[in-house]
């Protein structure tokens, strides 16, 4: 898998970190996590495919939230050494279902696109809070990554969901769990649906 190449910066939004990829790279332009920047002005942070001579040949806006945080990590979500750029943005926010947000996003064709949830067209994106939390495990099919999430509804149950990679799209997987403990035990996977 390529490794994300963090950049240093004393202003944002910059380029703050790229990833060298086959034919190209894959650069964030944003502000990075942490705080002491010299210049924090308004700008889109964002997500840039570019080809072998450096030039752009797409961009998706991550955020426009003038004091959001960036971080990219690479992810083989697939199995098949296909990158996906798994891109949280931190934006100053409170709540116990607030927090970052990580949106995968992958390379098609000549674009960048966010990974969809059941065909529809709404995208995937895992929120870490207090009453959120998501992690990633190899997949029950033998081949790639699921994604788990645990969210603690207002009503107080934990309702979990299993993001697979099933028949060429990613499908959700929902459902109450009974006995979560707030802990990631050895079998807390076995109790998704």
């Amino acid at each position: 898998m390529p490794e994300v190449d963090e950049l240093a910066t004393i202003e944002c939004p910059a380029r703050i970190a790229t990833v060298k990829i086959d034919g190209g790279s894959v650069e964030a332009i944003g502000c990075p996590e942490g705080e002491g920047y010299e210049k924090h002005v308004k700008g889109r942070s964002r997500l840039a495919l570019l080809d072998a001579s450096g030039k752009q040949i797409d961009e998706v806006e991550v955020s426009d939230d003038p004091y959001a945080m960036v971080k990219v990590e690479v992810e083989d979500l697939y199995g098949d050494q296909r990158p996906v750029f798994m891109v949280t943005v931190t934006v100053p926010t409170m709540g116990s279902w607030g927090g970052p947000t990580t949106t995968p996003y992958q390379i098609e064709g000549a674009h960048l696109r966010p990974i969809l949830v059941n065909g529809n067209g709404k995208k995937l994106e895992l929120t870490s809070a207090i009453k959120i939390t998501w992690w990633t495990k190899p997949a029950r099919s033998g081949h790639g990554k699921d994604i788990y999430k645990i969210v603690t509804t207002i009503q107080g149950t934990d309702e979990g969901t299993r993001y697979s990679f099933e028949d060429g799209k990613w499908v959700a997987h929902k459902g109450t769990l009974k006995n979560w403990t707030g802990e990631h035990l050895s079998n807390t996977e076995a109790e998704f649906p």
